[in-house]
């Protein structure tokens, strides 16, 4: 598993890579007042003034806001179990907007309900402009909604057998105190004043561009940015996500060759001294075999786009497999035995 997917993060870091490049070579900065019909169809960055016609609204709660997405949040109380490596177990009640399934929980006594009687929705305006053009739903949906609605009312959460506190709608709480399975329902909107687009412009919208890699441009920021500022968001991005999988990868690789020493380490663990020995040097070997593999894997992926990078890498492994040599022989782990044994 670590080793595929060290593979395939590599070809899509490479593939990541590739599209920015394409990305950065062919867009175009243009202004959001103005409709150029010779950039239909070209990838085009642009920012501005976000400005929303009317309102959008939750009708089963009543919630209007003039903003370009509203969300309802809606929270249970739950239980969330939390186990060490030796599968020791507490359990703790929160609010949970996901359903935590209490099926698997390792103790018994400590069970969710299976469905919420409401559900969380996000809702988006159909008339939302960024200067002459009109954002298409796909682009507004991206936009946060982070933006606490106060304006609750009293009425309505009577109307769902509710009560409103500290601007939610709670069901079944009694003297203030939450139980398993009561809900809990917030709203929330954008209030951004200011937006930017990375996309590819058709007629008075925007719609995905995808690049021969396959990768898709199709974004918006809540500030104001260039073209060049985009990509290097996307970049940055990119780049987190590219070394969380790569120590993801890597830690799966060591831990599957540590797995194969199991049954000589706990063999070992038997003769005290040796086996405090044998782990560490198990461990160690683990490490550095895996870490050699992983190593090997990138440079392979590398070797087509940066061959130089590669060859750094293999020389790094070469390195790192000549050190093992400096490990305890066998026969030196036998004195040490015999040592103990005296």
């Amino acid at each position: 598993i670590g080793i595929g997917l060290l593979w395939w993060n590599e070809g899509n870091n490479v593939r990541n890579i590739q599209s920015v490049n394409e990305g950065m070579k062919n867009y175009t900065d243009i202004k959001a007042d103005k409709i150029d019909s010779k950039y239909d169809g070209k990838l085009v960055a642009t920012h501005g003034k976000l400005s929303v016609t009317g309102t959008i609204s939750d009708d089963e709660f009543s919630i209007s806001t003039n903003s370009a997405a509203l969300l309802r949040k809606v929270e249970m109380y739950q239980w969330q179990e939390d186990c060490d490596a030796d599968d020791n177990c507490t359990y703790e009640k929160q609010w949970s907007d996901e359903l935590i399934d209490s099926s698997e929980f390792k103790e018994a006594g400590h069970n969710n309900p299976d469905a919420m009687i409401y559900e969380s929705e996000k809702f988006v305006s159909d008339n939302v402009m960024l200067g002459a053009f009109t954002l298409p739903d796909k682009l507004i949906e991206q936009l946060s909604t982070k933006h606490k609605i106060k304006e609750l009312s009293e009425d309505v959460a009577a109307n769902h057998n509710m009560t409103l506190t500290n601007n939610y709608y709670y069901t079944n709480v009694v003297d203030g105190k939450a139980e398993i399975g009561n809900i809990r329902i917030s709203f929330y909107d954008n209030n951004a004043k200011v937006v930017s687009v990375l996309a590819m412009q058709t007629d008075d919208t925007f719609k995905i561009y995808k690049t021969k890699k396959g990768k898709d441009f199709f974004k918006i920021y809540e500030d104001n940015y260039n073209g060049y500022d985009m990509f290097m968001i996307i970049t940055k991005q990119n780049n987190f996500g590219k070394w969380l999988l790569r120590i993801v990868g890597t830690l799966l690789v060591i831990s599957g060759i540590g797995s194969l020493f199991s049954p000589l380490t706990l063999l070992m663990n038997k003769i005290p001294v040796l086996g405090s020995i044998v782990n560490g040097a198990t461990g160690l070997v683990s490490f550095v075999l895996g870490l050699g593999i992983s190593l090997i894997v990138i440079a392979i992926a590398w070797f087509r786009f940066r061959p130089l990078l590669s060859i750094v890498l293999i020389v790094v492994v070469i390195a790192l497999i000549i050190g093992l040599k400096f490990l305890p022989k066998k026969e030196e782990i036998k004195e040490t035995e015999k040592t103990s044994q005296n």
